[in-house]
């Protein structure tokens, strides 16, 4: 416990860095720009310089955000606070099986922000990592589980299970009512997203693809500041 804090407040104050990196690609466009302006190899060379540094520093930053996440998933319990029969928050991460590029955005969206807000509010959690569609279904069947967050990849109306295989919202209009349903993936294509179907709260409503700065902007300045106030 002692150390997910630590680890979690690490990730808290470092966590802005990735809200605003595209401001450094500002930046750096625009030295290239004016510079390249300037009949002067001299200048493009420093510009062309300025560009590599920026490109290193924001892979850096990256990988080292997904790295925190990546290892606080892998050590963290998959069930917190939870007794059997008790209401709880289901945390679904669909990193099963997808091409290797596919997972930059699942380790950067910010897990460690998202669960350990769930773990301030004192709401019992269950975590499906490397989720199949046997396990996610049965958090969606489950009567006890009450709000369910969706990490990975998708669209409004499917979540990608597999790297060729959606499953589809839709399916579930059977499904018992959830008070609050979460997808940090991608919601663009068009239908009804899970928190539709199921007739639940979704505060971060989305009709487009998304990006994992988007969500961690909205875990810091949105969910988590719910927590902070006692929400």
């Amino acid at each position: 416990m002692n150390n997910d804090n630590v680890l979690y407040k690490n990730a808290r104050g470092f966590s802005p860095i990735i809200q605003y990196i595209v401001i450094y690609w500002i930046i750096a466009g625009c030295i290239f720009i004016l510079v390249s302006l300037i009949p002067s190899l001299q200048y493009l060379f420093i510009a062309v310089i300025l560009l590599a540094i920026f490109t290193i520093f924001y892979a850096y930053i990256h990988g080292y955000w997904s790295d925190i996440n990546k290892y606080y998933l892998e050590n963290i319990p998959k069930e917190i606070n939870y007794t059997k029969g008790s209401e709880y928050a289901g945390v679904v991460i669909a990193n099963k099986n997808l091409c290797s590029y596919k997972y930059f955005h699942i380790y950067n969206t910010g897990i460690i922000l998202l669960i350990e807000h769930l773990r301030n509010r004192g709401i019992p959690i269950k975590i499906i990592n490397n989720a199949d569609e046997k396990r996610f279904k049965a958090f969606i069947y489950d009567k006890s589980c009450v709000e369910l967050y969706i990490i990975g990849h998708g669209r409004r109306n499917a979540l990608k299970i597999h790297k060729n295989k959606f499953i589809q919202y839709e399916d579930f209009k059977d499904a018992p009512r959830k008070r609050r349903v979460e997808q940090f993936h991608c919601c663009h294509k068009g239908g009804r997203s899970l928190a539709e179907v199921l007739g639940a709260e979704e505060k971060f409503k989305c009709h487009e693809k998304r990006y994992c700065e988007e969500t961690i902007n909205y875990l810091l300045n949105g969910l988590i500041y719910e927590t902070d106030k006692g929400g």
